[in-house]
């Protein structure tokens, strides 16, 4: 397998649609993908143990998330200060330490872009959100005994992000919760 072409076939404010021609066994063939900026994403816990949680209205899916806040690499910065101002400017908490967790390809089949996922322990509000017109979100805390249930039920016309339960397993299995 070899990519032997990339074109640019649509360029926007946020992404990229590239198609590649990729040859396999003589044959060639044509994959198109998304190119956008890479993402952080946020598991912060109060000194209560609520996990922080957003009810962020989804353009493209027309309806709800319930999803851990996050945001897109799109000022200069570096991943962290990335995770730290998302966290502040979506939710209005910030934390003292941020522990980067894992990274992982977000749709693998369609987009190029990688996710990063921070932990953010001991997380406390001092109200200084800074949303942009476009962020329809609710800022919901969630006890992490409760949070399975919550999810598998989510409020009435939202959807579950899987990466929540992801992160929480991951930071489980690594033993920071």
């Amino acid at each position: 397998m070899k990519i032997t072409k990339r074109t640019v076939s649509f360029k926007g404010k946020f992404l990229k649609v590239i198609s590649k021609e990729i040859a396999v066994n003589n044959k060639k063939y044509l994959w198109e993908c998304v190119r956008k900026k890479d993402a952080v994403f946020i598991f912060a816990l109060t000194p209560k143990r609520e996990l922080i949680l957003e009810k962020l209205y989804r353009y493209p899916l027309e309806k709800y998330e319930i999803t851990l806040p996050a945001g897109t690499m799109d000022k200069k910065e570096k991943y962290l200060e990335c995770a730290k101002r998302e966290l502040q400017e979506e939710t209005g908490y910030w934390a003292k330490k941020f522990i980067p967790v894992f990274k992982f390809p977000m749709d693998p089949g369609i987009l190029e872009d990688i996710g990063r996922i921070f932990f953010a322990k001991d997380a406390e509000y001092n109200g200084r959100e800074n949303r942009e017109d476009l962020e329809l979100i609710e800022v919901i805390r969630i006890p992490l005994n409760k949070l399975s249930k919550f999810l598998f039920t989510p409020p009435k016309g939202c959807v579950a992000d899987l990466r929540v339960f992801g992160a929480w397993k991951i930071i489980k299995e690594k033993k920071l919760i």
